[in-house]
Parts: structure tokens; C-alpha cells; sequence
């Protein structure tokens, strides 16, 4: 049986050398011997956001990506939400603001903002 393929290969949505590095990371997951690692992204403002997987659920997301709640992405500046998702339309009439469907981010290591940032201390590690 063939294994099939992740979001992220599906997709299309790494180069060869992000690859490369995913299977860096993967290495060193595993050579230091890493318990907990932080996934932190940018909301819309740049406010830091993160979340936690253990080492399984990292080394997964580096294949399907990882799933967060779209919330964050509906708060203005101030962490006020800007539409009311529950509501039909979002409040404002629009059937495509109904909902708060959750979103697939893939660790994005080698983006323009940062590059991969796998340090440990205790079995810890963190990508940005």
C-alpha cells in the first residue's frame, strides 16, 4: 500500500531546500531527544501567536500541517472581535463570514521574516 501524500507535498508548498531543512528538524527532534516543541506564528497585527505539540505532533505537522482555530485572525488591534462569526453573514450580511472554520498553518521555517530556530534545553524547541 502506498503512503499518501501530506498537505504540505500535496500542496506544493515547500521548496526542495525547505524540505531539506524539514528533514533537519525531524533529525534533530529526534537526536535531542525533544518532548515539547512550539509552533509561533504571526497574527494579522504581528502579534506572536503559538502552539504547543509534543515531539509525534510536530513531526506530523511537518508532513499535513497543523490545525488552529481561524479566531485570532477575526480580532482587530485591540482583541476585539471585528465580526460576529456565530451570527449568519458575520452581522454584516455576507454568507461567507458565517462560521469559524479552522485553518491549516505548515511550519514556514525558511520564510522571508525568520529562519529555523530548533533550540533545546530540556527537551524543548520552538519554530518560527
Amino acid at each position: 500500500m502506498t503512503k499518501s501524500l501530506g498537505f504540505i507535498e500535496k500542496h506544493g508548498l515547500w521548496s526542495d531546500e525547505q524540505k531539506r531543512q524539514a528533514e533537519e528538524i525531524k533529525r534533530r527532534c529526534e537526536t535531542d531527544n525533544l518532548q515539547l516543541v512550539r509552533l509561533a506564528l504571526a497574527d494579522p497585527h504581528g502579534a506572536s501567536r503559538a502552539k504547543a505539540g509534543d515531539d509525534p505532533a510536530f513531526i506530523a505537522a511537518l508532513e499535513t500541517g497543523y490545525n488552529i482555530n481561524v479566531a485570532t485572525t477575526t480580532l482587530d488591534s485591540a482583541n476585539a472581535r471585528i465580526f460576529a462569526s456565530f451570527t449568519r453573514g458575520g452581522g454584516m450580511g455576507l454568507d461567507e463570514m458565517t462560521g469559524s472554520p479552522n485553518l491549516t498553518i505548515i511550519p514556514g521555517f525558511l520564510s522571508t521574516y525568520s529562519r529555523a530556530a530548533l533550540g533545546t534545553r530540556r527537551g524543548l524547541g520552538a519554530v518560527r
